[in-house]
């Protein structure tokens, strides 16, 4: 049995439910290994209290997630920890695996892609996932994922393969996102979707998402889609705050934050939107205007720059519908105290990263495309990107497209030290603010190239 460093995408993946618990707080990773059948995991830490060394091996439980089996000792180099870790590996696969079973697993792992239902009446998205190579990156990511994601509503798995995919789907990006920036969570409840806590802080986040418009006949209706930059302008100001504003005010009106787990904490919407193919890569920036009430407008000076200013909006409204802009100046809304939104939240950013971590099939080859923040403030065009995601250069994060934009009523704030990775908005002065960790993508797309499947015969 040989051992060798892993890639830390893949680690970051299969540990994943080691990193919502607490195991590792107070330390920093300083390698990451596995054995050649990825039996066991292994993990050099580096104590940030004592600035000492030590290490922790891993293995599957009875359920499939991977958790601690074997803690190293002390050690006053990174070199004598990765030393002792590579020479302990190859001993603890030796065990059997009734020896790494934990004895206090409840439930069992999430069978997301055994059918519930006949082909016709699964999600397209979800057969577009389940069947053939393009997506079997994130096939695979989200597999692994369901060994240590918890269904407390006992419906995750029918809701994934038919009418809740997007919404199911956008639960499992959280997840994701919250694990990454280090948050402990507890799925005890149903409802808000997850309890976070990090250090002494707690938080409570319920998901939500735009969805499609249903018509008289029962059927989803087609989005507009904006042919002209000015049909655009249009849906942004008026048609997408609608849609923004209608799940919303339905969280609103659920009050989660009277709920006895909930009560004093900063309590979060998270909303993503899918009512539409690709709506999500053009409707972002409608959802700050509808939050804050503040229309941004660019005027072009003589010197060849752009001046702006904020304008105040009092209403959105689309052909019959209209509603008063300006979510967190509404009743009640002084309980929330952010919303999270992201355009990331989909399968490209899964089969992405499930990339990155070395799954899926491997003659399959992905480039992302889209615009960047141009951080010139005298500039309102943004970057265009163009880059294959096996460069060596190209980074990817769940949280790197996360945006939070904090209610100035919200009884309890939301510190934004919670997110390091994500983007911050604030309103200040009668401007939003907004706060970034790095270069922005705005928009991408994801293009998937295959080899044809009759390349042998050329």
């Amino acid at each position: 049995m040989s051992t060798a460093r892993m890639n830390p995408y893949r680690f970051e993946i299969l540990a994943m439910w080691s990193r919502a618990v607490p195991q590792f707080a107070p330390t920093v990773e300083c390698s990451v290994w596995a054995t050649d059948d990825e039996r066991l995991l292994g993990v050099v830490i580096m104590d940030l209290t004592d600035r000492d060394y030590n290490f922790v091996i891993l293995a599957r439980d009875e359920r499939g997630r991977f958790r601690a089996v074997d803690v190293g000792e002390t050690y006053f180099t990174r070199r004598m920890a990765d030393v002792a870790l590579a020479k302990r590996l190859p001993e603890i696969s030796n065990l059997e695996d009734a020896a790494f079973e934990q004895g206090d697993v409840s439930g069992r792992s999430l069978d997301l892609f055994t059918p519930l239902v006949p082909a016709d009446r699964q999600h397209p998205d979800f057969l577009t996932l389940a069947n053939g190579p393009a997506f079997s990156a994130a096939r695979e990511v989200i597999a692994e994922m369901a060994n240590v994601f918890d269904d407390p509503d006992g419906n995750f798995v029918k809701d994934f393969q038919t009418t809740g995919f997007n919404s199911r789907l956008w639960e499992l990006y959280l997840f994701a996102v919250l694990v990454e920036e280090g948050f402990k969570l507890d799925r005890r409840h149903p409802q808000p979707d997850f309890i976070a806590s990090k250090g002494a802080q707690t938080i409570a986040i319920e998901a939500t998402t735009v969805n499609p418009s249903v018509g008289d006949d029962g059927k989803p209706v087609d989005p507009p889609r904006p042919e002209r930059p000015e049909d655009l302008a249009e849906l942004l100001r008026d048609y997408m705050p609608i849609k923004f504003g209608s799940p919303l005010f339905q969280k609103l009106k659920k009050k989660d934050w009277e709920r006895n787990h909930v009560k004093g904490l900063p309590y979060a919407i998270a909303i993503a939107d899918f009512h539409g193919p690709q709506t999500m890569t053009w409707s972002s920036s409608a959802l700050s205007s509808y939050l804050f009430g503040l229309q941004l407008e660019f005027r072009p000076t003589p010197d060849g720059g752009l001046s702006w200013s904020y304008l105040p909006i009092e209403k959105h409204t689309h052909r019959t519908k209209s509603i008063p802009s300006g979510f967190f100046d509404q009743p009640d809304s002084e309980n929330v105290a952010a919303v999270l939104f992201t355009n990331a939240g989909t399968l490209p950013k899964f089969n992405r990263m499930g990339a990155l971590a070395d799954f899926g099939h491997p003659d399959v080859r992905l480039i992302r495309r889209g615009t960047v923040l141009n951080p010139d403030p005298q500039s309102a065009v943004p970057f265009q990107v163009s880059i294959d995601i096996d460069d060596p250069s190209y980074h990817d994060g769940w949280a790197d497209e996360l945006q939070v934009f904090h209610n100035p009523h919200a009884r309890y704030p939301l510190d934004r030290r919670l997110f390091p990775a994500a983007t911050h908005h604030f309103l200040e002065d009668g401007e939003i603010k907004s706060y970034r960790h790095a270069p922005t993508w705005l928009g991408s797309v994801t293009l998937i190239l295959m080899p044809s499947a009759d390349k042998d015969s050329h």
